[in-house]
């Protein structure tokens, strides 16, 4: 088991990594949040309600894009429930794909890219 940091997430339950992806699918960001990635969640449940916003106006492209989205957090929820399944610790902006790191910035969560 990795040596824990301040910038380990700490998960506030522990499910098995398909049910944090379903869960991230469903309401995007909450897979992050349950495995202790507070931020992350929180700024991509904000980016995901906005694109779904965005699709009344846009002729349904909003849609399209929170939909990539979701997919891509839950795939991204999955491999890191994983990992912290497996004993490993995860950081508070870890992502396995950087598009989705790039907006923790905005908050100074630094990109840590999967490992």
């Amino acid at each position: 088991m990795g040596e824990k940091t301040n910038n380990d997430a700490k998960p506030l339950a522990e499910l098995p990594p398909i049910a944090v992806a379903i869960l991230d699918f469903l309401i995007a960001g909450l897979g992050s949040i349950l495995m202790g990635q507070m931020k992350k969640g929180i700024v991509w449940f904000i980016i995901v309600f906005a694109c779904f916003a965005l699709g009344y106006v846009t002729i349904f492209i909003g849609f399209i894009v929170a939909f990539v989205f979701k997919l891509l957090l839950a795939i991204d929820a999955f491999k890191l429930a994983t990992k912290q399944a497996n004993g490993s610790p995860i950081k508070e902006g870890e992502t396995s794909f950087k598009i989705l790191g790039l907006p923790l910035g905005l908050l100074g969560v630094e990109y840590v890219p999967f490992e």
